[in-house]
């Protein structure tokens, strides 16, 4: 490595040789070309060798050949340091024991050193950490940035600390750093859930199980469990105090609502720690237990007593009837209601039918009264519920054919013929006539009148009780024979009348 050229000059022109010699240390670390007169590093340089000086003093001599003259100048060589050294800590591996877990923020926990051998900003050191949770001063001192916590990290940080030089370019060293924590009783019990929801069956007896609650705590502690306003037993429901475990008490049971809301603590005893016990944590959470109802009442008819609908005979098919309702004390599925028609023996369809939603009985055909169906129809409605399995309840009830004046009066005969004597005495009996009608009350109550034949004159010899239908002589009798036209009418003001002839043959 060339350090410098030294160069002399002879006026005689002869040829120079140069010769090196060093002043004090340093003999033999640098060499001189003898005719270029060149200086060059004869060895390796160490700044920090404390053995080699960082100032070199040599004299160099420059000699004409042939005896000519000499002369000589002094050469000072200054060595500077170079970054070639990393900063070394004294330990590899720095720790720190039984730290508690609660010191506060910025804390000093230990103290590391590095040394670097180089010199001058070369030498100077800062130093880092790699754990956010703690911080380094200049000086090394090591503190805690956050709360530390002895209940994760198997009770222990481990980071690397690192120092840096500021030479150009840093050279760095790290080394191990252990921080050992000291456990507390800083931690409260943690539920595994904040809302349990388990469901209990309404009609569950005394002991049932209704759900475990579960809670541990980060120290270690033994956990306790009760509900809030502290004991075992909320109302109907009772906890194991080591178990978690949630029942339904041994005394009579009577779930009537729909949910039931226990809020339940989880309390530590500080068992963790030495004085853990002087400080005790609480948590809690909910337990909502919701009632599911069970399919244990069929849906009934409350009012199908009073059910006593009537329906006009020839009242169009899909005529409205009377509206039923059922209910089922059950809840969501179990208490929904669906209506059908129950078919009857031996019956080919069904007279009725029913809206099954809304319990609207409507007829399914058109009813006779005087016909096949009678005056009285029976009809069955069954109530099932959407459970399972389904329940089903059923109401019987009795429909009313009302009558509709659709039937003529029919006589008994088609032609009356009576022989009656001339000297027959006025208000005599002659002859009683018989009408009858299907329909009911008015529509079949039979009025009775006369009309004339072929002579009004012959109204003039007889008249017609309107009730009995007898014929009765109201003058007395002149000719051999009368003829005369009965007429049957109802009383109900749509009349319908039915006439036909009779003869009645005088004898003298």
């Amino acid at each position: 490595f060339s350090i410098i050229s030294v160069k002399a000059k002879s006026f005689a022109d002869r040829e120079i040789r140069y010769t090196l010699k060093a002043q004090g240390q340093g003999a033999g670390t640098f060499n001189i070309g003898p005719t270029s007169g060149i200086v060059k590093l004869a060895k390796e340089l160490d700044f920090e060798d404390l053995r080699q000086p960082h100032v070199y003093s040599l004299v160099v001599t420059a000699t004409e050949d042939s005896g000519g003259f000499s002369t000589s100048v002094e050469l000072t060589i200054r060595v500077t340091d170079v970054n070639d050294n990393a900063p070394k800590f004294e330990l590899p591996d720095y720790q720190a024991h039984n730290v508690d877990e609660d010191i506060p923020p910025g804390t000093s926990i230990l103290k590391v050193k590095a040394m670097d051998a180089d010199s001058g900003t070369n030498a100077e050191i800062e130093y880092f950490v790699s754990d956010d949770h703690f911080s380094v001063d200049p000086s090394g001192i090591i503190s805690n940035n956050k709360q530390l916590d002895a209940d994760n990290n198997n009770a222990y940080y481990e980071f690397v600390v690192t120092a840096k030089d500021k030479g150009e370019p840093a050279k760095t060293g790290t080394a191990t750093v252990r921080v050992y924590t000291k456990n507390k009783n800083d931690e409260e019990p943690k539920f595994s859930q904040q809302v349990y929801t388990p469901n209990v069956d309404e009609n569950a007896g005394p002991n049932t199980l209704v759900t475990t609650v579960v809670a541990s705590d980060k120290d270690g502690d033994n956990v306790r469990f009760g509900f809030v306003g502290g004991g075992t037993s909320s109302g109907q429901f009772v906890i194991e105090e080591i178990t978690g475990v949630i029942r339904l008490h041994n005394k009579p049971i009577s779930l009537d609502r729909d949910k039931y809301e226990l809020n339940v603590t989880a309390m530590d005893d500080g068992a963790c720690c030495v004085n853990g016990d002087t400080t005790i944590h609480t948590s809690t959470a909910v337990v909502v237990v919701f009632i599911t109802d069970v399919n244990d009442n069929k849906p009934i008819f409350k009012d199908c007593g009073t059910y006593y609908p009537k329906v006009e005979e020839g009242a169009p098919n899909g005529s409205p009837v009377i509206k039923v309702h059922a209910t089922d004390e059950d809840k969501g599925v179990n208490g929904q209601v669906k209506y059908s028609i129950v078919q009857q023996p031996n019956q080919k369809g069904t007279k009725f039918t029913v809206d099954e939603e809304t319990g609207e009985v409507s007829t399914n055909k058109v009813f006779d009264r005087e016909g096949d169906d009678g005056k009285f129809v029976s009809v069955t409605v069954k109530a099932t519920d959407q459970g399972e399995p389904s329940l089903e309840g059923v109401c019987s009830f009795t429909v009313e054919i009302t009558d509709v004046n659709d039937n003529p009066p029919l006589f008994d005969r088609q032609k009356y013929v009576e022989n009656v004597k001339q000297d027959a005495s006025i208000g005599t009996n002659i002859l009683r006539v018989s009408a009858s009608d299907e329909d009911a009350d008015n529509n079949g109550a039979i009025v009775y009148t006369l009309n004339s034949g072929s002579n009004p004159a012959d109204l003039d010899y007889f008249e017609i009780q309107p009730e009995s239908g007898w014929i009765v002589l109201r003058k007395p009798l002149d000719v051999i024979w009368r003829r005369i036209r009965p007429n049957c009418g109802r009383k109900n003001r749509n009349t319908e009348t039915t006439a036909f002839k009779v003869k009645l043959d005088i004898a003298a």
